[in-house]
């Protein structure tokens, strides 16, 4: 991957996408998660749904040890929810001079860090389909005025934009999406949104043929980095 100059990264900021797959998933990443985490990793009954959250946990918690040079089990991750005070929520770290995002969907695992900046990340796995199959949520997730998607693919693109900027205020669904009216066709432009999205941004990223996905942040629109982190995972 090219790396953007220093002057470059300077000027507009730089977020890093971690990108795995939950075949990455190993037995030792159970032991890098808090008692909270793993009791959560095993309520799920789903294989791959387990999968899925120990590869995010386990990703989150090794690079932010790198980053903050201590041990994976020392790095204090923070999911209370606001609402309901159990471990669900948008993972919080001990510093506020790194933000964090994670996401997942399919075999995907997104992983987003950025300096001093908030930032929220969401993504979906294609799966061959028409838009009328998510009618039924049309209504949450549109604004008045928001024209509908022409099929599944341009329905489940919108619902990561949004669900970015939703981790990105911290509110996540507590917000409506429909409370958010993003531009159609081009990059995405964020046109109307409650006051904590004031000064959002949200961009698109290209991880795979068979997902979308998007990060939002604030300020002018960031340079991003998509890296695999296989190799983080794989190292015991």
């Amino acid at each position: 991957m090219q790396v953007p100059p220093p002057e470059a990264r300077e000027e507009a900021g730089v977020v890093t996408v971690h990108l795995a797959t939950t075949g990455a998933a190993r037995t030792w990443h159970e032991r890098l998660l808090s008692p909270e985490e793993q009791e959560r990793a095993r309520r799920f009954v789903r294989r791959q749904d387990r999968e899925r959250f120990l590869v995010g946990a386990a990703l989150l918690r090794l690079l932010l040890a790198e980053r903050l040079d201590k041990d994976p089990l020392e790095v204090e991750v923070d999911r209370t929810c606001p609402t309901c005070g159990r471990p669900h929520w948008k993972p919080r770290i001990e510093t506020n001079a790194i933000h964090c995002s994670v996401a997942h969907s399919g075999p995907y695992v997104l992983v987003a860090l950025r300096d001093e900046e908030p930032i929220g990340v969401d993504v979906e796995a294609l799966a061959p389909g028409s838009a009328r199959e998510h009618e039924d949520i049309h209504q949450a997730v549109l604004a008045p005025d928001e024209p509908a998607p022409r099929d599944a693919a341009e329905f489940l693109r919108l619902w990561t934009r949004k669900e970015a900027l939703l981790k990105l205020s911290g509110q996540g669904l507590n917000t409506p999406p429909g409370s958010i009216r993003l531009s159609r066709d081009g990059p995405p432009q964020v046109l109307s949104a409650p006051a904590e999205l004031t000064g959002a941004v949200v961009v698109d990223l290209e991880i795979a043929r068979t997902a979308v996905a998007a990060l939002a942040t604030y300020g002018p629109p960031p340079l991003i980095e998509i890296v695999m982190a296989h190799h983080q995972l794989a190292a015991s």
